[in-house]
């Protein structure tokens, strides 16, 4: 949830992203939809999350679990959900084990974030605050975020633009609090 509020908060700071391709002009969005591409192995759905941006990490957590559900329980007594076409996609295949992913975008969209499964790495440690530190390295969680783009639309440089402002969010997960 918290990488999905990362993506739409990163939507808000490049809003290039956050467009689409409309075959004479690009349409910019102001309210961030984001497809959640979900899958069992044998069944696939794409249910959107409407104005992520807006919403807090509890309503935006009930809404993933509403999704899943609706993935996982076929039985009719299944609360309505949005089945339509966002702003923007994110694709997780970390479930499965898979390191990183390059995701196909969906049309109109302009992007589509790729995630792999989150890793112990080991990093260089530019740890400064402590002196007695003699340790050249530390390990870490890491996960390789991939951004497909329409270059019609986005290209190279506004999505580096956005893959720096989505890291600065993932790293640093108290400035989601703020903005």
């Amino acid at each position: 949830d918290m990488l999905v509020k990362a993506a739409a908060l990163a939507m808000k700071q490049v809003p290039d992203v956050n467009a689409s391709w409309m075959d004479t002009f690009i349409r910019r969005y102001d309210q961030v939809d984001i497809n959640l591409i979900m899958s069992t192995g044998e069944d696939s759905v794409s249910p959107v999350i409407r104005d992520v941006a807006a919403k807090g990490l509890s309503t935006l957590a009930k809404e993933t679990a509403q999704c899943e559900h609706v993935l996982f329980d076929a039985s009719t007594n299944q609360p309505a959900v949005d089945m339509n076409t966002g702003t923007f996609s994110i694709h997780n295949l970390g479930q499965y084990g898979v390191k990183a992913v390059s995701p196909i975008v969906l049309p109109p969209q302009a992007c589509a974030l790729g995630l792999g499964a989150i890793s112990d790495t080991v990093l260089p440690n530019y740890d400064n605050n402590d002196k007695d530190s003699d340790k050249v390295y530390r390990v870490a969680p890491v996960v390789v975020a991939t951004l497909s783009c329409d270059h019609r639309v986005v290209d190279g440089a506004v999505g580096a633009q956005w893959l720096a402002a989505f890291k600065q969010l993932v790293e640093n997960p108290l400035a989601m609090m703020v903005m």
